[in-house]
């Protein structure tokens, strides 16, 4: 029997979930495409004729809502790992298939941005226990090549999604109001398949947590606080989250240099995509019959085909190298795309003589800025999705997740309006400041690669004496 999934090279103990989960990821990729891609940002521009700040909102929502991954991280701590994935899916399925009844009226563009924001929540709710299942169930040996499989086949569905809904679009503007509930059912169907994986070791982490108080002296308590469930009260309370977070970072400096220069990249990335839709929608492409088209193929396809290809070798690299090492590797992809999204920029402003060649020019200019960023996000994907691990103790891996994938949040919920901001003020100056923070992330993370270095030389040095 031919074995298409490569099931037979992975740990003997990863197949059965990786297996179930390969096949989960199919039909799921189909609703995490127009829930958290740039399809609803171009929604909002097109079919509602929506202003700047709605556009602006619709792009920030999808990495803004992992804002709450923290509270996501802290709760699944000592509970039921796959019992939460399964609500946090029923639920962003939910909210998006709301999307059939909105109407084309005035007030259409903010219940439709209120539904995209609530499936977000919930999304970044599977997301957040997907990491931590991923800890449990495969070995760090080959972690980063299962990742990047079961990012690959997500990534095929949402091409597909995308491209489909967009010649969708192109022809009838009300095509919204079926593609999100069809696709809402693909993603309720794939939960048939998530029901069938295991958890390994979670019976006897989770007794762990039951008997953890009762055994505990007051200081074993107080020094390891993070190893008991979180209640209600603490998961939810600002003070005690952001607490946790500056604790955190305050005591792990490489943790915190990871994540600053993780916050300088992510905001030079995502300060852009409301621009790059504005300058689409009223510069290249006003009044054009293909704009969903040209639209998707740049923000979404282009960076997702990218990104599929690339992934295995990210993988293998990961593995490798580790992830500071990888994360220098993908500074420079971005580094890159920014300065071919900035002389894409330039292109849209070119004088009379020029005008005719601008579509063209531009257009090829954002196509390889949209290859080099999803080249980029090919080993971004798996180094934001395990990246942390290479940082937090075992029992602090879902905290790690969530105070990096909250920060996430809050760069994406800002950056777009950043952007917007800009754009309004200096135009394609914007640019340069995107291709500013991207340079200074690349140094920091320089940086923290010569730091490792100088560590491991001298752990060497004292073993060899």
């Amino acid at each position: 029997m031919v074995d298409w999934l490569r099931v037979r090279d992975l740990p003997y103990m990863a197949r059965h979930n990786y297996y179930y989960e390969f096949v989960h990821l199919l039909p799921w990729g189909l609703l995490v495409a127009v829930v958290e891609g740039n399809l609803a940002a171009n929604v909002i521009a097109r079919a509602f004729s929506g202003t700047d700040l709605q556009v602006a909102i619709a792009s920030a929502t999808p990495p803004g809502s992992l804002l709450v991954s923290l509270v996501w991280g802290m709760w699944c701590v000592g509970r039921p790992k796959l019992r939460l994935t399964m609500i946090a899916s029923t639920l962003t399925g939910l909210f998006a298939a709301t999307a059939a009844f909105t109407p084309r009226a005035a007030w259409g563009a903010w219940l439709f941005l209120l539904q995209i924001i609530a499936a977000n929540l919930f999304l970044t709710g599977v997301v957040t226990v997907r990491a931590a299942l991923w800890k449990s169930n495969y070995p760090p040996t080959a972690r980063g090549r299962i990742t990047a499989r079961l990012q690959a086949v997500r990534a095929i569905s949402k091409i597909a999604a995308l491209t489909a809904a967009a010649a969708i679009l192109d022809r009838d503007a009300n095509a919204y109001r079926y593609i999100y509930p069809a696709c809402a059912v693909a993603g309720a169907a794939s939960l048939a398949w998530v029901r069938r994986l295991h958890v390994r070791g979670e019976r006897r982490e989770l007794r762990g947590y039951r008997t953890a108080g009762s055994s505990a002296s007051a200081e074993d308590i107080g020094a390891e606080r993070l190893l008991e469930p979180f209640n209600v009260w603490r998961v939810f309370s600002p003070r005690h989250l952001f607490g946790e977070m500056i604790e955190i970072l305050r005591r792990d400096r490489a943790f915190r240099v990871y994540c600053s220069a993780q916050m300088l990249l992510g905001i030079s990335n995502l300060m852009m995509r409301p621009v790059l839709v504005v300058m689409l929608e009223r510069d290249l492409l006003s009044g054009a019959d293909f704009f969903y088209r040209v639209s998707t193929i740049l923000m979404d396809v282009l960076p997702t085909a990218l990104m599929m290809a690339t992934l295995p070798r990210w993988g293998r690299f990961f593995d490798r190298v580790g992830v500071v090492r990888q994360r220098v590797y993908i500074g420079v992809f971005w580094v890159i795309a920014t300065v071919f999204g900035t002389l894409g920029a330039l292109a849209t402003i070119g004088g009379p003589e020029l005008r005719p060649w601008c579509l063209p020019l531009a257009i090829g200019l954002f196509a390889l800025y949209a290859m080099f960023s999803g080249a980029g996000q090919g080993g971004g994907t798996l180094a934001w999705n395990i990246g942390h691990l290479h940082f937090a103790a075992p029992h602090e891996a879902e905290v790690y997740m969530g105070i990096h994938v909250s920060l996430t949040g809050l760069r994406g919920m800002l950056a777009p309006l950043l952007g917007t901001l800009l754009w309004t003020q200096v135009a394609w100056w914007t640019w340069l400041v995107s291709l500013a923070f991207a340079t200074w992330s690349l140094m920091s993370y320089i940086g923290l690669l010569r730091e490792q270095q100088r560590q491991e030389a001298t752990l060497e040095a004292h073993g060899r004496t």
